[in-house]
């Protein structure tokens, strides 16, 4: 069984400039420690987000590229471009059918309603899976 992380957002972040930021900051800590991340994204959010893993910390490089590539850190819409020995970080509102067996899943709770809705429903769908959840506050 997968661990699966939810990241909750502050109830009074509701830029949405500013959570990708915090997103960004998170998928950083995980290649910091892992080596090697998928992020699962909507097709309309990919180059959007390889933009902003360029710029939002000064300083900062995360090695990445849009997927199919070798990079540390990939970004794709296609749960099967992601090898499934990287920490796999969600972005989606809905899991996809035919979930590879991750052993490390990162998900997120944003603070509008309806997000928070679909990651009730991740939750459960994960929880009904048998997996291991934690839910950790996160700050701005």
């Amino acid at each position: 069984m997968a661990e699966i992380t939810f990241y909750q957002l502050p109830q009074d972040l509701l830029d949405e400039s500013v959570q990708r930021q915090v997103i960004c900051r998170v998928i950083q800590k995980i290649y910091q420690v892992t080596g090697s991340v998928g992020v699962l994204c909507e097709a309309e959010d990919l180059k959007p987000l390889d933009d902003l893993l360029w710029t939002f910390s000064q300083g900062s490089f995360i090695p990445h590229a849009i997927a199919p590539s070798e990079e540390p850190v990939l970004l794709s819409d296609d749960i099967a471009r992601i090898p499934p020995d990287r920490v796999l970080v969600l972005t989606l509102a809905q899991l996809p059918p035919n979930l590879p067996a991750f052993s490390r899943i990162v998900d997120f709770i944003l603070p509008d309603p309806a997000s928070v809705q679909h990651a009730r429903q991740r939750y459960r769908a994960f929880q009904n899976q048998g997996h291991t959840l934690t839910v950790h506050q996160l700050t701005a």
